[in-house]
């Protein structure tokens, strides 16, 4: 009985592990990691008549579903919880920025391997008209790339 149970756990338990692994690969690229995943429908919403909450949240619908999505690599100022007037100022300068660009759009894409923040976000780049809003954010320095445990201040 144990012999069988044993064959049983290597062949179709372990085996299949094994050769999962072997087929596996590291990604040459972010994008390649992204582009290779699960896909889902995602689609643009407003709430409040807005598209973006503020710089770096946007409101989507994802297989039928209202949630928000963080774009990934950008920190932008704060709107809800502002530091300072400037921060305030300067988020919605950024929020108004990508729902601008959000109402005069071609085309609207999301590349996603649909990872979620502490929030409960879907992280995603979001791209309008073949351009990366979070590069073109900091590019119009209206935000800046984030980075894990860096905080950027607003108001000095």
């Amino acid at each position: 009985m144990r012999k069988e149970l044993f064959t049983y756990i290597v062949f179709f338990i372990l085996i299949p592990f094994f050769v999962e692994a072997s087929h596996s690969r590291v990604p040459k690229s972010a994008t390649d990691a992204i582009t290779s995943s699960v896909q889902a429908e995602i689609t643009i919403r407003k709430n409040n008549n807005l598209y973006c909450y503020d710089g770096d949240t946007c409101y989507v619908t994802i297989d039928g579903q209202d949630t928000k999505i963080r774009l990934l690599e950008l920190d932008t100022p704060e709107i809800s919880k502002p530091k300072c007037e400037q921060e305030l100022e300067w988020g919605i300068r950024a929020r108004d920025y990508v729902n601008n660009l959000i109402q005069n759009a071609q085309t609207i894409e999301f590349k996603t391997d649909y990872e979620f923040d502490y929030f409960g976000r879907t992280l995603s780049y979001l791209i309008v008209d073949g351009e990366d809003v979070s590069a073109l954010l900091v590019q119009n320095n209206l935000g800046v790339v984030w980075y894990k445990g860096i905080e950027t201040d607003w108001c000095s």
